[in-house]
């Protein structure tokens, strides 16, 4: 497992989703709907080895990142 690597991956998700949540109020606005209603995404991170996986759980759940717990995250077989 890559500690710094699993650091910098949490980090940039919890960047990106902030991004994508304030374009969908952004859009929502725009065109006079709930957020709710606006498309939803899924994100899917591939990592090469189950530790690396267990790594960047632990610091969502560390870091309270609750956004983020939807995010998936699995090994290459899984996926």
């Amino acid at each position: 497992m890559n500690y710094y690597e699993a650091k910098f991956i949490v980090a940039l998700l919890d960047y990106i989703l902030t991004i994508v949540e304030l374009k969908k109020m952004e859009k929502a606005k725009l065109e006079g709907v709930d957020v709710s209603e606006i498309e939803d995404y899924s994100i899917g991170v591939i990592v090469p080895y189950k530790a690396q996986e267990n790594l960047m759980h632990k610091f969502i759940t560390e870091e309270k990142l609750d956004s983020l717990k939807g995010v998936q995250i699995s090994t290459v077989d899984a996926f």
